[in-house]
């Protein structure tokens, strides 16, 4: 009989520790976080089909065209406003991510580490005031039209002006990166001159202020859908690239 029972409690805890939860590992997290970025980017970007602004209303249009736009389509709008504040949420949880991937290079240069997730921190505080901005517009859209049309300028220049920080972030994304002289680094080395080459693809922004036509315009070509397709494939570039090596990592650290 005592042997039956302890058979019995033996049992109840093998079953009870293989059904035991573990706690959330290092990697899942970082991971996780990660993936913030290309959620970050599909509600940052999702205003503007939803507001019927892809590509943005025309600089060229006059402040009746420009307020009728907004009336037209001011449900759009105002939902993208919401997806515009949740981008700047989720942005930052990716910087931070990073930060704990490169942290493990050797001998790294740790202040640079903590610029990269501060600036990660200011890009998403950037993202929340664009928010705010393209919520002005259609706050009151019975203003006068010359007035919605200044605050329609305003928010689309800062919307293709606002890569100050994003540049700041990839050169030190990409120091970090090349500063790992390991046979074997934890990133390629090619991933470190990509985000240096990034402000190249982003120089026609830079003149935005200075064109209502043509591609330098906040509309066009190297204003717009240059910088738009390059965030797009460095978000989805960088999360594979990151996730990879945050497995190895893990592999490593166990």
């Amino acid at each position: 009989m005592m042997l039956n029972l302890k058979q019995v409690l033996l049992r109840e805890s093998e079953i009870s520790s293989s059904t035991q939860r573990h706690p959330l590992s290092k990697i899942t997290a970082t991971r996780a976080q990660l993936l913030c970025w290309p959620v970050s980017t599909l509600f940052l970007l999702a205003i503007l089909p939803a507001s019927v602004n892809l590509p943005p209303v025309n600089p060229v249009l006059g402040p009746r065209a420009v307020a009728q736009h907004y009336r037209d389509h001011y449900q759009g709008f105002r939902a993208g406003v919401a997806f515009v504040h949740l981008s700047a949420v989720f942005y930052p949880f990716y910087a931070i991510a990073v930060s704990t991937v490169l942290s493990h290079i050797p001998n790294v240069n740790p202040v640079l580490v903590m610029a990269q997730a501060a600036a990660g921190i200011a890009i998403g505080v950037t993202f929340m005031t664009l928010g705010v901005l393209f919520g002005t517009i259609t706050f009151r859209l019975d203003r006068d039209p010359p007035l919605i049309q200044l605050i329609s300028d305003l928010a689309w220049l800062y919307f293709t002006l606002l890569s100050a920080m994003l540049i700041v972030q990839n050169i030190l994304v990409g120091i970090l990166i090349h500063s790992d002289c390991r046979q074997r680094p934890i990133l390629p080395v090619w991933l470190a001159w990509a985000h240096w080459s990034t402000p190249v693809g982003c120089i026609g922004i830079w003149v935005t202020h200075c064109f209502q036509r043509g591609p330098f315009a906040w509309n066009g070509g190297l204003s717009f859908w240059s910088p738009v397709v390059g965030y797009i494939a460095q978000a989805l570039v960088n999360t594979v690239l990151f996730w990879i090596a945050a497995g190895e990592i893990e592999e490593v650290s166990n």
